[in-house]
């Protein structure tokens, strides 16, 4: 079972668990439990194609598969391995608690509600605050879901979720300017298929919204997130993604900025667009054109130029001196493979 398919495992248990109550807790403050600070990586033509897979990568599947912009640098085509797609449990979690706003409010009654509820084995526990004790679903509510070795659809999860400080203007999908917004934490929050493993701990603020010119925009930031893979845990800190889908054109624009802490090469590096990634195919396509810079220890850096088709030249800053010491031409579904 992929990561997309765990996640959508997890986002299925939350849609049919949430019309009983729940929620409290939550924030981005939580620090990235087991998260590793490394020193810079000084980067050169070997470690450079890893280097850009993780940043890449990382980057898409920090955005989601359950947007209109999934994979936009990885590829909706390609596999993007284990870790969980937070942006799409986040959109989805909003989606899904405005969508049963109703449910929800019958059962909160301007109180906190708890229940536990049986898994096919194990149990999870859900926890809903009506804040602002209005006993309505509205800005300011919040909900935590604390999951004891849950075991559903062939998947174990442990750990918990949680969101707060939510907010909501208009009816979102109906009027043509609205937003939605919310804080996430993750703490040890595991998915296990039986093989394969991915753990994640830190906190994200997540918003979506539309402006009114056929347009969503989205924004995924925090000060700290961390994946762990089998031996190896790569953390995110200081981050921004952002992204614009055009609704009918399927037309998308990704920039994104942070730090990262690479478990498997243990090293850190930086990362920023210094133009957007953009396309024409939100759904299937690579992006056309865009420009992305990591750097590394001594001013070393890779720049990844998106060439169109499956297309990307990385150039390589080896010695630090902002000159072109090499050129690899290779394609993303090669970096989404390593």
């Amino acid at each position: 079972m992929s990561m997309k398919m765990r996640i959508s495992t997890l986002g299925f248990l939350i849609c049919g668990l949430t019309a009983c109550g729940g929620g409290g807790g939550g924030g981005d403050s939580a620090p990235a439990t087991g998260s590793t600070v490394f020193p810079a990586l000084a980067l050169t033509s070997g470690n450079s194609q890893s280097a850009s897979s993780e940043v890449t990568t990382t980057g898409s599947e920090t955005i989601g598969a359950g947007s209109i912009g999934s994979s936009v640098i990885t590829g909706a085509v390609v596999d993007t391995g284990d870790r969980p797609s937070l942006a799409e449990l986040a959109r989805w979690s909003l989606e899904t608690l405005h969508d049963k706003r109703n449910q929800l409010v019958a059962s909160v009654s301007g109180v906190v509600v708890n229940e536990t509820v049986a898994c096919t084995s194990g149990s999870l526990s859900l926890s809903w605050n009506d804040a602002d004790n209005d006993n309505e679903f509205s800005s300011g509510d919040s909900f935590s879901i604390t999951f004891n070795n849950c075991f559903e659809m062939g998947a174990t999860i442990s750990g918990s979720l949680s969101m707060s400080g939510f907010t909501i203007t208009g009816e979102p999908y109906i009027d043509s300017v609205w937003s939605m917004g919310a804080s996430f934490t993750f703490t040890a929050l595991t998915i296990n298929d039986g093989g394969d493993s991915a753990r994640v701990d830190g906190g994200m603020s997540f918003s979506i919204a539309a402006p009114g010119d056929d347009n969503i925009e989205v924004l995924l930031s925090g000060s700290s997130l961390a994946y762990r893979e089998g031996n190896h845990t790569s953390t995110l800190r200081n981050f921004t993604f952002g992204y614009t889908e055009g609704i009918n054109s399927g037309l998308y624009s990704l920039e994104y900025s942070g730090i990262i802490d690479i478990g498997s090469l243990s090293g850190r590096v930086t990362f920023a667009t210094t133009t957007p990634f953009t396309g024409s195919d939100i759904l299937d396509g690579w992006p056309s054109a865009g420009t992305l810079v990591i750097t590394g220890a001594n001013a070393t850096t890779v720049t990844l130029e998106a060439l169109g088709g499956d297309n990307v030249r990385l150039s390589i800053d080896s010695n630090g001196d902002s000159g072109v010491d090499g050129f690899i031409d290779t394609t993303w579904t090669s970096l989404a493979a390593i």
